[in-house]
């Protein structure tokens, strides 16, 4: 899913203008690099990545350069979550994680998601954030593929999952 409506420091950017490799001017030429590209996939357009730091263009290929990937970014990007959350009954029990260890969807990013939730008059746990987890949902230097859910995350379905269960 694309979110780059607004221009925003990417993580990797920002990395690069904390460990003193890029300056705020240049870090703010990229934030702008990556809408352009993401409103160029949006349109229809050929991406242009010129002027891209290499590790931008890395995570941005998958998504917008690999004609495969692209019509399942398309699609995904077509349903926005935030839209769809306002549209929830009221009533219906929600949990929605966000590791700080997750770089695709930074947890500085997930607020107006949490607002719509509540908004529709959701219920649930509602926004848990989980220290140090991935995107996968996963501790760092766990592999993509492995099937264990981290601690935390089990705790927090568990606990979304409490009302439901039956004594057995």
């Amino acid at each position: 899913m694309l979110v780059a409506d607004t221009v925003s420091p990417h993580p990797a950017v920002q990395q690069a203008v904390q460990q003193g490799q890029l300056s705020a001017s240049a870090a703010q030429q990229q934030a702008e690099g990556i809408s352009n590209a993401i409103a160029q996939f949006r349109a229809g357009q050929q991406v242009e990545t010129d002027g891209l730091l290499p590790q931008i263009v890395q995570q941005l290929s998958p998504e917008l350069l690999t004609p495969g990937n692209a019509k399942v970014a398309r699609t995904d990007d077509a349903v926005s979550p935030v839209d769809a959350a306002a549209k929830m009954a009221t009533g219906t029990r929600v949990l929605v994680t966000d590791g700080t260890a997750d770089t695709n969807i930074p947890v500085s990013t997930i607020s107006p998601l949490a607002s719509a939730l509540k908004g529709a008059g959701t219920t649930g746990p509602g926004l848990k954030v989980l220290t140090g987890i991935n995107h996968l949902m996963h501790t760092p230097g766990t592999a993509d593929n492995d099937a264990v859910l981290a601690a935390s995350v089990v705790a927090a379905l568990e606990a979304w999952a409490q009302p439901f269960a039956t004594a057995g």
